[in-house]
């Protein structure tokens, strides 16, 4: 920028130009945030700056450069060191004793796989950083750290730091693996300026109090956001007493995200002090998925002010289209809904209230329908800008109906012609001049004689053989010799003597010649006999 003319590099070298300056973008490569040129820009450019984003410069961070960044910007105000991961907890300590005019400091994922007693987002640390800032610390962010002594952490905040507004305790790992509880009514006593409280992602409870502790606190009366969001499955997240507790004087809250708290019910949310919410997550809830219809009251309680509505994954159909034809319901005495921003992503609502919704409301700008099984095909879609308003469009044309105008008639279908017989198919239903019978004369018409039936073919039966079997005769039994089985051993064709010598006694005596002839003749070559020459005849 110095190289355009002279007098724009004179003003572009003037501190009091440098009031916040953003270091973090991805235009500076990593090879120049070293220490040298960190060390320049404090000499020579951050005299006067009040903003300073520091974040990924974990290498230009050293015993050096945390002093000199103390002593060479002392407007600053506002310092995020974020993913700065060689940060220790001494120079975080310096860095909240030495910056005197420093209120906000972002210390998130400064460590966020392992956590010591010594780390610089430990207990040991954030008590001394409690304790050097004390009144003068603004906001502070713990987020995407691994955090050992949570609850001394937030004791310490209690106990010293009367002015914080913002807290983000989001995305942080308990180094011991288990659910850290929170005296919550302990941190309404020394925070009671606390607008913006976040703990999403982070397994915290509540702690258990008397009943009497619980009815003097006085809650945060300041409260604009509260972001208690845990993962499905992992962490049953805030009950409706600890809602109650955590909101009892909230009446300026704008943003309540309570989406997987799966012991989160209607009665606590209808009983949320604020009436002017704008921002309501509600996926996972059980709310969302009881056959209550409390979740119409809680829509029509927010109608007025309501900018971004979650009711992802609602399971319950009658109440979710009550709640929506309760958010589209024409009010004359009112405007129109300014709701801009609704979620619907897996619900299990119907079309016609979507269709009702979009139409009454004119400033929704974004609408998420995907995964909705009950919606018609083609439009469970994610709609954005152009896209939404071509669906109301659509709506308005009247191209999505669930109950459809009565059909058009059908066209009148030409008759077919009359079915011919068989006669005048084959031709013999034929009148003078080429034209067919009537139908009527064709059935009446005598029928033809049947025609004769065929000769019957002579069945040709082949004689049957001389040889048979032994099993089919009843011979006496053989005597026990060596005999070859008669398996495996080919059948002989009959000699022309034992034709020549057959007897007119009948075939049957003739094959019992023969069997018993050749039973002999095996049984000789079986003995090893030499073998008998045929006589002539």
């Amino acid at each position: 920028m110095s190289r355009v003319c002279r007098l724009w590099r004179t003003a572009a070298l003037e501190p009091s130009l440098w009031r916040s300056v953003d270091l973090a973008t991805g235009l500076i490569r990593d090879k120049f945030r070293h220490e040298r040129l960190l060390l320049w820009l404090i000499e020579n450019r951050l005299s006067k700056t009040e903003e300073l984003n520091l974040a990924g410069w974990s290498s230009a961070l050293s015993p050096l450069t945390v002093p000199a960044l103390c002593r060479g910007c002392p407007e600053l105000r506002q310092l995020s060191l974020s993913g700065c991961r060689r940060l220790t907890g001494d120079e975080v300590t310096l860095l909240a004793g030495a910056a005197e005019r420093v209120h906000t400091l972002d210390l998130s994922d400064l460590q966020p796989n392992s956590a010591t007693a010594r780390s610089p987002v430990g207990p040991h640390s954030m008590q001394e950083l409690a304790r050097l800032m004390g009144p003068r610390l603004v906001s502070l962010t713990l987020a995407h750290n691994c955090v050992a002594g949570m609850q001394q952490i937030v004791n310490a905040l209690a106990d010293h730091c009367p002015s914080l507004e913002v807290l983000d305790l989001s995305n942080i790992m308990n180094a011991i693996r288990d659910i850290v509880p929170v005296r919550v009514e302990r941190l309404q006593a020394g925070c009671p300026r606390l607008r913006v409280l976040r703990w999403t992602n982070t397994e915290l409870r509540l702690a258990d109090t008397t009943l009497k502790e619980q009815m003097s606190a006085q809650g945060f009366p300041a409260l604009e956001e509260l972001s208690v969001a845990v993962p499905k499955g992992r962490h049953w997240g805030l009950d409706d007493a600890g809602v109650e507790r955590v909101l009892k004087a909230s009446h300026q809250l704008r943003l309540l995200d309570v989406r997987g708290c799966s012991r989160l019910s209607d009665s606590s949310l209808v009983r949320v002090p604020a009436w002017n919410l704008q921002h309501l997550f509600l996926s996972g809830c059980e709310v969302t998925r009881t056959m209550a219809d409390r979740l119409e009251l809680i829509v029509r309680k927010w109608r007025h002010s309501l900018l971004e509505l979650d009711l992802s994954w609602a399971s319950n159909q009658p109440a979710l289209d009550a709640a929506l034809l309760a958010l589209a319901e024409p009010d004359l005495e009112q405007p129109p809904p300014p709701l801009r921003k609704l979620d619907l992503c897996g619900a299990a609502g119907t079309f016609a209230p979507v269709c009702r919704l979009v139409a009454a409301c004119p400033a929704l700008q974004e609408l998420n329908l995907t995964s909705c099984r009950a919606l018609p095909r083609g439009v469970k879609r994610h709609y954005r800008g152009d896209e939404l308003e071509r669906l109301r469009v659509d709506i308005a044309a009247g191209k999505y109906r669930d109950e459809p105008g009565p059909k058009p008639d059908k066209a009148e279908k030409p008759e077919k012609p009359p079915k011919t017989s068989v006669l005048v198919r084959l031709g013999l239903g034929r009148l003078s001049g080429g034209r067919s019978k009537p139908k009527q004369a064709v059935e009446e018409s005598p029928p033809l004689p049947p025609p004769p039936p065929a000769p019957a073919k002579a069945e040709f039966r082949a004689p049957p053989s001389p040889v048979v079997r032994a099993k089919s005769l009843s011979l006496p039994k053989l005597e026990q010799q060596r005999v070859i089985p008669l398996r495996s051993v080919p059948a002989a064709p009959i000699p022309d003597s034992v034709a020549a010598t057959a007897r007119p006694g009948g075939a049957a005596a003739e094959i019992k010649d023969a069997f018993e002839r050749f039973r002999q003749r095996r049984a000789r070559i079986a003995s090893g006999w030499p073998r008998a020459r045929p006589t002539s005849a």
